[in-house]
């Protein structure tokens, strides 16, 4: 287990050195956010609010989120693109923010799972595998 929370620990402090992850990984709220964005191919077609209404974590009300999501905007990091439907405005990561968050999980996910594959007394939770939206993440990263 010590190895394993080892690399989560190199994981956060790689985190923290990333201008571009560190922006979203203040609170739960704006990493699943980037999350939810990466899990799509880096864009969300549903429109700023209903990806917002997606979100679970509840950390930042709906008011805080769009300010975070104007900051982001201004700092390139994500960008609003018109949509179909002219009263929307959908969510795109800047590419290198995409490539970026994708080869991290990637990286964490080798690094953990040639711990867990190597490590005999890893026990039962090595066998638990992702469900529901985050599925999707470890399934696209770990094919990298």
């Amino acid at each position: 287990m010590y190895r394993q929370l080892s690399v989560e620990i190199e994981t956060q402090r790689k985190i923290a050195r990333s201008r571009k992850l560190s922006a979203f990984h203040r609170n739960a709220t704006t990493w699943e956010l980037l999350l939810l964005l990466a899990a799509n191919d880096g864009e969300s077609d549903l429109g700023v609010y209903n990806t917002l209404d997606q979100l679970e974590t509840g950390y930042l009300g709906q008011s805080a989120l769009l300010k975070f999501l104007r900051d982001r905007r201004l700092d390139g990091l994500l960008s609003f693109d018109e949509h179909e439907k002219r009263s929307k405005w959908r969510l795109r990561l800047e590419p290198a923010l995409y490539e970026e968050v994708v080869e991290y999980l990637a990286k964490r996910n080798r690094e953990l799972a040639k711990l867990l594959g190597s490590d005999e007394t890893a026990g039962p939770e090595s066998d638990i595998k992702p469900d529901g939206p985050s599925a999707h993440v470890f399934a696209k990263t770990s094919d990298r």
